[in-house]
């Protein structure tokens, strides 16, 4: 069964915010929300792990990403990336 209410918007800070029925979503609802070029305002509870399947999915059936477009920077060795004795020099001694 299809339930359907009608709400009007109103200001929450500087933000728009329409009241849910108690009851209708889940305390840690997310929503998904979309506005088409049509001015029709769509909001979707959001999946989470639909939404991953979907994506990786959509990964899987592409084109294999070369390599070269997940380029790992170079890193020196921990101790040749900072002057000890400068970070740890007493203020004095500046």
């Amino acid at each position: 069964m299809t339930k359907r209410v009608t709400r009007k918007a109103f200001k929450n800070g500087g933000s728009w915010a329409v009241r849910i029925p108690k009851g209708w979503l889940p305390d840690d609802a997310e929503f998904d929300m979309t506005v088409r070029e049509d001015g029709v305002l769509e909001i979707r509870p959001l999946d989470r792990d639909e939404r991953m399947k979907r994506l990786l999915a959509q990964l899987a059936e592409g084109p294999e990403i070369p390599e070269s477009e997940f380029p790992v920077p170079d890193r020196s060795d921990w101790v040749d990336r900072f002057d000890f004795e400068e970070m740890f020099r007493d203020e004095e001694e500046s």
